[in-house]
Protein backbone atom coordinates (compact mmCIF):
# COMPACT_ATOMS: atom_id res chain seq x y z
CA UNK A 1 0.00 0.00 0.00
CA UNK A 2 1.20 3.33 -0.77
CA UNK A 3 1.70 6.00 1.41
CA UNK A 4 -1.52 8.18 -0.17
CA UNK A 5 -3.33 5.13 0.77
CA UNK A 6 -1.99 5.12 3.82
CA UNK A 7 -2.92 8.41 4.87
CA UNK A 8 -6.49 8.01 3.25
CA UNK A 9 -7.21 4.77 4.94
CA UNK A 10 -6.15 6.69 8.41
CA UNK A 11 -8.30 9.52 7.58
CA UNK A 12 -11.21 6.93 7.18
CA UNK A 13 -10.60 5.32 10.40
CA UNK A 14 -10.31 8.78 12.44
CA UNK A 15 -13.46 9.76 10.94
CA UNK A 16 -15.39 6.08 11.59
CA UNK A 17 -13.74 6.88 15.19
CA UNK A 18 -15.41 9.86 16.20
CA UNK A 19 -19.08 9.08 14.05
CA UNK A 20 -18.56 6.04 16.65
CA UNK A 21 -18.77 8.26 19.64
CA UNK A 22 -15.33 7.00 20.97
CA UNK A 23 -13.51 8.45 23.68
CA UNK A 24 -10.90 11.51 22.32
CA UNK A 25 -8.13 9.12 24.01
CA UNK A 26 -9.04 5.69 22.70
CA UNK A 27 -6.39 5.21 19.70
CA UNK A 28 -7.09 3.71 16.56
CA UNK A 29 -6.35 0.03 16.26
CA UNK A 30 -2.83 -0.53 14.62
CA UNK A 31 -1.83 2.91 15.98
CA UNK A 32 0.13 4.25 18.40
CA UNK A 33 -1.48 7.01 20.75
CA UNK A 34 0.52 10.15 21.92
CA UNK A 35 -0.64 12.27 24.72
CA UNK A 36 -1.85 15.32 23.54
CA UNK A 37 -1.15 17.43 26.74
CA UNK A 38 2.20 18.12 25.58
CA UNK A 39 1.16 19.50 22.38
CA UNK A 40 0.15 23.23 21.25
CA UNK A 41 -2.95 23.93 18.75
CA UNK A 42 -2.54 23.19 15.47
CA UNK A 43 -0.71 21.65 12.95
CA UNK A 44 3.47 20.87 13.46
CA UNK A 45 5.75 20.80 10.55
CA UNK A 46 8.49 18.92 11.68
CA UNK A 47 11.50 20.90 10.75
CA UNK A 48 13.64 18.23 9.86
CA UNK A 49 11.18 15.75 7.60
CA UNK A 50 9.30 18.51 6.69
CA UNK A 51 5.97 16.11 7.20
CA UNK A 52 3.16 17.36 8.61
CA UNK A 53 2.24 16.37 11.90
CA UNK A 54 -1.86 16.92 12.84
CA UNK A 55 -3.04 17.49 16.07
CA UNK A 56 -5.15 19.75 18.33
CA UNK A 57 -5.36 20.46 22.38
CA UNK A 58 -8.50 17.84 22.34
CA UNK A 59 -7.47 14.61 20.15
CA UNK A 60 -4.82 12.44 20.58
CA UNK A 61 -1.89 12.61 17.90
CA UNK A 62 -2.12 9.33 16.22
CA UNK A 63 0.29 7.90 13.70
CA UNK A 64 -0.15 4.44 11.52
CA UNK A 65 3.24 2.18 12.63
CA UNK A 66 2.96 0.37 9.08
CA UNK A 67 4.44 3.74 7.84
CA UNK A 68 7.44 2.73 10.22
CA UNK A 69 10.00 -0.02 10.08
CA UNK A 70 10.45 -1.43 12.25
CA UNK A 71 7.05 -0.75 13.91
CA UNK A 72 7.56 2.57 15.91
CA UNK A 73 5.97 1.41 19.63
CA UNK A 74 8.26 3.94 21.26
CA UNK A 75 6.32 5.85 24.41
CA UNK A 76 6.14 9.47 23.18
CA UNK A 77 7.13 8.71 19.49
CA UNK A 78 5.65 9.39 16.13
CA UNK A 79 6.01 7.68 12.54
CA UNK A 80 8.01 10.94 11.25
CA UNK A 81 8.39 10.45 7.14
CA UNK A 82 8.40 6.63 7.60
CA UNK A 83 11.08 6.64 10.87
CA UNK A 84 10.32 6.57 14.60
CA UNK A 85 11.30 9.66 16.44
CA UNK A 86 10.66 11.61 19.22
CA UNK A 87 7.87 13.95 19.15
CA UNK A 88 7.61 17.30 19.42
CA UNK A 89 8.79 18.52 22.92
CA UNK A 90 10.62 15.12 23.31
CA UNK A 91 13.82 14.14 22.91
CA UNK A 92 16.04 10.81 22.73
CA UNK A 93 17.12 10.40 26.83
CA UNK A 94 19.65 8.41 26.08
CA UNK A 95 21.30 9.62 23.12
CA UNK A 96 20.66 6.24 21.66
CA UNK A 97 17.00 6.66 20.83
CA UNK A 98 16.22 4.07 23.79
CA UNK A 99 13.19 5.94 25.40
CA UNK A 100 12.12 9.47 25.22
CA UNK A 101 12.16 12.05 27.31
CA UNK A 102 10.77 15.47 27.67
CA UNK A 103 13.20 18.25 26.69
CA UNK A 104 16.03 19.41 29.03
CA UNK A 105 15.22 15.85 31.11
CA UNK A 106 17.05 12.51 30.34
CA UNK A 107 16.59 8.70 31.56
CA UNK A 108 18.41 7.44 34.68
CA UNK A 109 21.86 7.20 34.50
CA UNK A 110 22.13 10.28 32.00
CA UNK A 111 22.38 14.02 31.50
CA UNK A 112 23.04 17.17 29.69
CA UNK A 113 25.96 18.72 30.54
CA UNK A 114 26.77 22.78 30.48
CA UNK A 115 26.30 24.23 27.27
CA UNK A 116 25.02 20.71 25.70
CA UNK A 117 21.52 19.91 24.24
CA UNK A 118 21.89 15.52 24.26
CA UNK A 119 22.04 13.32 26.71
CA UNK A 120 25.18 11.24 27.79
CA UNK A 121 26.36 8.95 30.35
CA UNK A 122 26.91 11.27 33.75
CA UNK A 123 29.58 9.41 34.08
CA UNK A 124 31.11 10.75 31.66
CA UNK A 125 31.10 14.35 32.42
CA UNK A 126 30.52 14.20 36.51
CA UNK A 127 33.41 14.39 38.75
CA UNK A 128 34.59 11.65 40.61
CA UNK A 129 37.28 12.25 42.54
CA UNK A 130 36.63 10.54 46.39
CA UNK A 131 34.63 7.37 46.94
CA UNK A 132 31.88 9.64 48.96
CA UNK A 133 31.24 11.29 45.39
CA UNK A 134 29.52 8.36 43.70
CA UNK A 135 27.99 9.86 40.55
CA UNK A 136 24.28 8.99 40.92
CA UNK A 137 22.31 10.59 38.71
CA UNK A 138 21.64 14.85 37.24
CA UNK A 139 19.05 17.03 38.19
CA UNK A 140 17.78 20.41 36.99
CA UNK A 141 21.50 20.78 35.36
CA UNK A 142 23.21 19.68 38.56
CA UNK A 143 25.18 16.08 39.32
CA UNK A 144 23.83 14.18 41.62
CA UNK A 145 26.60 12.19 43.62
CA UNK A 146 25.77 9.96 47.16
CA UNK A 147 27.45 7.26 49.66
CA UNK A 148 26.33 5.46 52.07
CA UNK A 149 28.86 6.13 55.66
CA UNK A 150 27.64 3.60 58.57
CA UNK A 151 24.47 2.49 57.26
CA UNK A 152 23.48 6.37 56.77
CA UNK A 153 23.07 7.28 52.81
CA UNK A 154 24.91 10.84 52.18
CA UNK A 155 23.64 12.90 49.03
CA UNK A 156 25.21 15.89 47.55
CA UNK A 157 24.79 18.27 44.31
CA UNK A 158 28.70 19.64 44.52
CA UNK A 159 31.91 18.35 44.45
CA UNK A 160 35.09 19.52 47.14
CA UNK A 161 38.18 19.35 45.10
CA UNK A 162 40.03 19.85 48.28
CA UNK A 163 38.61 17.17 50.38
CA UNK A 164 40.32 14.91 51.66
CA UNK A 165 37.40 12.95 52.36
CA UNK A 166 33.61 13.22 53.36
CA UNK A 167 31.86 12.45 56.58
CA UNK A 168 28.18 11.99 56.52
CA UNK A 169 26.27 15.13 58.44
CA UNK A 170 22.49 14.72 58.52
CA UNK A 171 22.51 13.05 55.37
CA UNK A 172 25.01 14.50 53.55
CA UNK A 173 28.40 14.33 52.24
CA UNK A 174 30.32 17.14 54.00
CA UNK A 175 34.04 17.54 52.84
CA UNK A 176 36.77 16.97 55.27
CA UNK A 177 39.94 19.02 54.38
CA UNK A 178 43.25 17.36 54.78
CA UNK A 179 45.62 17.61 57.10
CA UNK A 180 48.22 20.38 57.91
CA UNK A 181 51.18 19.42 55.43
CA UNK A 182 54.75 18.89 56.25
CA UNK A 183 55.93 19.60 53.24
CA UNK A 184 55.57 22.98 51.15
CA UNK A 185 52.81 25.16 52.41
CA UNK A 186 51.19 28.60 50.65
CA UNK A 187 53.33 31.33 51.44
CA UNK A 188 51.71 34.76 52.18
CA UNK A 189 53.84 37.74 51.95
CA UNK A 190 52.63 40.82 53.80
CA UNK A 191 54.42 44.51 52.93
CA UNK A 192 54.88 47.65 55.13
CA UNK A 193 53.66 51.12 54.96
CA UNK A 194 53.99 52.87 51.56
CA UNK A 195 55.09 49.47 50.27
CA UNK A 196 53.47 46.82 47.79
CA UNK A 197 53.70 43.46 46.50
CA UNK A 198 56.58 44.32 44.27
CA UNK A 199 59.16 44.33 47.91
CA UNK A 200 59.03 40.83 47.29
CA UNK A 201 59.85 40.04 43.95
CA UNK A 202 63.49 39.24 45.40
CA UNK A 203 62.03 36.41 47.77
CA UNK A 204 59.42 35.55 45.77
CA UNK A 205 61.91 34.29 42.70
CA UNK A 206 64.26 32.54 45.56
CA UNK A 207 61.22 30.29 46.93
CA UNK A 208 60.13 29.70 43.32
CA UNK A 209 63.53 28.65 42.72
CA UNK A 210 63.71 26.57 45.75
CA UNK A 211 60.43 24.37 44.57
CA UNK A 212 57.69 26.25 45.96
CA UNK A 213 55.11 26.14 43.01
CA UNK A 214 54.32 29.45 41.51
CA UNK A 215 50.72 29.38 42.96
CA UNK A 216 51.80 28.80 46.58
CA UNK A 217 53.35 31.86 46.50
CA UNK A 218 50.74 35.15 47.31
CA UNK A 219 51.70 38.57 47.75
CA UNK A 220 49.04 41.35 49.30
CA UNK A 221 48.93 44.51 48.49
CA UNK A 222 46.90 46.93 50.82
CA UNK A 223 43.84 49.21 49.28
CA UNK A 224 45.70 52.13 51.03
CA UNK A 225 49.57 51.19 51.64
CA UNK A 226 50.06 54.66 52.97
CA UNK A 227 47.23 56.00 55.10
CA UNK A 228 45.42 52.28 55.59
CA UNK A 229 44.30 51.17 59.05
CA UNK A 230 45.79 47.76 60.07
CA UNK A 231 42.84 46.65 60.91
CA UNK A 232 41.07 46.98 57.74
CA UNK A 233 44.46 45.67 56.33
CA UNK A 234 43.88 42.45 58.64
CA UNK A 235 40.41 42.05 57.23
CA UNK A 236 41.15 41.81 53.95
CA UNK A 237 44.17 39.55 54.33
CA UNK A 238 41.75 36.92 56.01
CA UNK A 239 39.89 37.16 52.84
CA UNK A 240 43.24 36.64 50.73
CA UNK A 241 44.11 33.62 53.32
CA UNK A 242 40.51 31.67 52.20
CA UNK A 243 41.15 32.62 48.90
CA UNK A 244 44.73 30.77 49.05
CA UNK A 245 42.96 27.50 51.13
CA UNK A 246 40.58 26.88 48.67
CA UNK A 247 42.99 27.53 45.58
CA UNK A 248 45.83 25.03 46.83
CA UNK A 249 43.45 23.12 48.79
CA UNK A 250 45.59 23.51 52.04
CA UNK A 251 44.48 23.43 55.56
CA UNK A 252 47.20 26.01 56.63
CA UNK A 253 49.59 28.85 55.22
CA UNK A 254 52.77 30.33 56.64
CA UNK A 255 53.32 34.35 56.68
CA UNK A 256 56.21 36.63 55.92
CA UNK A 257 55.54 39.95 56.86
CA UNK A 258 57.85 43.28 56.81
CA UNK A 259 57.82 46.32 58.90
CA UNK A 260 53.72 47.39 59.85
CA UNK A 261 52.95 44.12 57.83
CA UNK A 262 53.23 42.35 60.62
CA UNK A 263 51.36 44.65 62.64
CA UNK A 264 48.58 43.27 60.41
CA UNK A 265 49.13 40.13 60.18
CA UNK A 266 49.51 40.02 63.87
CA UNK A 267 45.68 41.41 63.96
CA UNK A 268 44.78 39.03 61.97
CA UNK A 269 46.14 35.62 63.57
CA UNK A 270 45.04 37.38 66.94
CA UNK A 271 41.53 38.47 66.19
CA UNK A 272 39.88 37.38 62.78
CA UNK A 273 40.61 33.56 63.12
CA UNK A 274 44.40 32.96 61.99
CA UNK A 275 45.41 31.07 65.31
CA UNK A 276 43.91 28.22 62.87
CA UNK A 277 45.08 29.00 60.00
CA UNK A 278 48.84 29.88 60.01
CA UNK A 279 51.55 27.16 60.66
CA UNK A 280 54.43 29.55 60.47
CA UNK A 281 54.85 33.51 61.07
CA UNK A 282 58.03 35.42 60.11
CA UNK A 283 58.22 39.45 61.06
CA UNK A 284 60.79 41.01 59.08
CA UNK A 285 61.79 44.31 61.05
CA UNK A 286 58.61 44.17 62.35
CA UNK A 287 56.79 46.70 64.04
CA UNK A 288 55.67 44.66 66.86
CA UNK A 289 55.83 47.36 69.59
CA UNK A 290 55.26 50.27 67.32
CA UNK A 291 56.99 53.12 67.14
CA UNK A 292 57.70 56.25 69.31
CA UNK A 293 57.56 59.16 66.42
CA UNK A 294 53.72 58.59 65.57
CA UNK A 295 52.82 59.46 69.05
CA UNK A 296 53.76 63.15 68.44
CA UNK A 297 51.48 63.38 65.25
CA UNK A 298 48.78 66.03 66.47
CA UNK A 299 45.58 64.57 67.36
CA UNK A 300 43.43 66.61 65.48
CA UNK A 301 44.76 65.19 62.59
CA UNK A 302 43.40 61.47 63.63
CA UNK A 303 45.00 59.71 60.94
CA UNK A 304 44.60 55.87 61.41
CA UNK A 305 48.06 54.36 60.74
CA UNK A 306 49.67 57.00 63.04
CA UNK A 307 47.35 56.39 65.87
CA UNK A 308 47.85 52.21 65.06
CA UNK A 309 51.72 52.86 65.16
CA UNK A 310 51.81 54.97 68.27
CA UNK A 311 53.57 52.36 70.50
CA UNK A 312 51.74 53.66 73.84
CA UNK A 313 48.66 53.58 72.02
CA UNK A 314 45.60 51.50 72.36
CA UNK A 315 45.91 49.11 69.25
CA UNK A 316 49.70 48.49 70.17
CA UNK A 317 49.02 47.51 73.55
CA UNK A 318 46.16 45.25 72.85
CA UNK A 319 48.31 43.39 69.81
CA UNK A 320 50.83 42.67 72.62
CA UNK A 321 48.37 42.08 75.67
CA UNK A 322 48.81 38.64 77.34
CA UNK A 323 50.76 36.12 75.25
CA UNK A 324 52.95 37.86 72.26
CA UNK A 325 53.26 34.77 70.46
CA UNK A 326 49.84 33.10 70.74
CA UNK A 327 48.68 29.69 69.88
CA UNK A 328 50.85 26.70 68.78
CA UNK A 329 52.38 29.07 65.85
CA UNK A 330 55.96 28.60 64.85
CA UNK A 331 56.61 32.39 65.92
CA UNK A 332 60.02 33.83 64.02
CA UNK A 333 61.33 37.56 64.11
CA UNK A 334 64.55 38.68 62.03
CA UNK A 335 65.89 42.24 62.58
CA UNK A 336 68.73 43.58 61.15
CA UNK A 337 71.58 45.75 63.20
CA UNK A 338 71.36 48.70 60.75
CA UNK A 339 67.89 48.75 60.46
CA UNK A 340 67.58 52.76 60.93
CA UNK A 341 64.00 52.65 60.63
CA UNK A 342 62.42 49.92 63.22
CA UNK A 343 64.57 49.58 66.44
CA UNK A 344 65.04 46.10 67.05
CA UNK A 345 63.36 46.74 70.60
CA UNK A 346 59.92 47.05 68.78
CA UNK A 347 61.12 44.09 66.60
CA UNK A 348 61.48 41.29 69.36
CA UNK A 349 58.98 39.27 70.47
CA UNK A 350 58.29 37.67 74.17
CA UNK A 351 58.25 33.81 73.06
CA UNK A 352 59.45 33.93 69.89
CA UNK A 353 62.79 32.42 68.07
CA UNK A 354 64.47 36.17 67.40
CA UNK A 355 67.48 36.33 65.11
CA UNK A 356 69.75 39.20 64.70
CA UNK A 357 71.49 39.88 61.18
CA UNK A 358 74.74 41.66 61.58
CA UNK A 359 74.70 44.78 59.28
CA UNK A 360 71.71 44.17 57.73
CA UNK A 361 69.31 47.43 57.15
CA UNK A 362 65.45 47.89 57.05
CA UNK A 363 65.40 47.36 53.22
CA UNK A 364 66.88 48.35 50.07
CA UNK A 365 69.54 46.08 48.20
CA UNK A 366 71.31 45.41 52.02
CA UNK A 367 67.85 45.01 53.62
CA UNK A 368 65.93 42.65 55.29
CA UNK A 369 63.95 41.64 51.90
CA UNK A 370 66.86 40.88 49.66
CA UNK A 371 70.03 39.62 51.86
CA UNK A 372 70.89 36.08 50.91
CA UNK A 373 71.58 35.49 54.83
CA UNK A 374 68.61 36.86 55.66
CA UNK A 375 66.70 34.75 53.06
CA UNK A 376 68.44 31.80 54.44
CA UNK A 377 66.88 31.89 57.22
CA UNK A 378 63.05 32.67 55.78
CA UNK A 379 63.72 29.19 53.86
CA UNK A 380 64.81 27.52 56.94
CA UNK A 381 61.98 28.14 59.44
CA UNK A 382 59.42 28.07 56.29
CA UNK A 383 60.15 24.26 56.40
CA UNK A 384 59.35 23.53 59.96
CA UNK A 385 57.03 21.05 60.37
CA UNK A 386 53.07 21.28 61.34
CA UNK A 387 52.40 22.01 64.75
Amino acid sequence: MGRTQNHLAWAIALAGLLLAGCEPDEAVPGTNALDSSSFDMGDVRDQESGFDILHDSTTALETDISLCQPPCDLPNAACIDGECRCAPGYHNGDGARGECVPEGSCMEGYGIPEGQTECIPVKEFCDETDPCELVTGWSEGACLYENEVNGTLCETDTVDVCADHFECVDGLCEPVWPACADDLRPVLLVHGVNGSSENFETMTDRLIEDGWPESYVFAFDAEDPSWGCNVDNAADIRELVDDMLETTCHSRIDIVAHSMGTMSSRHFINNLGGLDLVNTTVTLGGMNHGLSSPCFAPEFLNICVWIELCESGDFIEELNAGDETPGDIHWVSIFGTEDSDVPNSSSRLDGAENIEIEGAEHDGPNGLLEREDVYNEVLRVLQYPCW
